[in-house]
């Protein structure tokens, strides 16, 4: 089960990636893991605010993790995190999940260099 979490973050952020080097940011999306395969998961409703597709998202998993097979959801959201010299940057925060209910959180930083998502914290 750990390499097929790997694959699903992995999948995430190849995602993420291309949304960031196609628009320079991206509207909050999900991955979801059902029998070994990654499935993308998202929600279009340019009239909700992020925070109501996250719900959405959150309550899609939670009901399909314990009941339709899924063993894994991930969900990704673009959002500006504080560095410890002061320093604000963009970041990808990623909630993960194996039972719908209980969430991991992390966040990993990104630029843009020549209009291209670089991962990690800009010197």
């Amino acid at each position: 089960m750990d390499d097929l979490l790997i694959d699903l973050k992995i999948d995430i952020f190849q995602r993420a990636k291309l949304f960031i080097d196609d628009m320079g940011l991206f509207a909050p999306f999900g991955s979801k893991l059902k029998n070994g395969e990654i499935k993308a998961v998202v929600i279009m409703d340019e009239k909700e605010d992020i925070l109501k597709i996250l719900e959405m998202l959150k309550r899609n998993f939670s009901e399909e993790i314990p009941n339709k097979g899924v063993q894994a959801g991930a969900i990704a959201y673009d959002i500006t995190v504080s560095l410890e010299d002061g320093r604000k940057t963009d970041a990808l925060c990623l909630l993960l999940s194996v039972d719908g209910v209980n969430w991991s959180e992390d966040h990993h930083p990104y630029h843009i260099v020549n209009e291209e998502c670089v991962w990690g914290i800009e010197p």
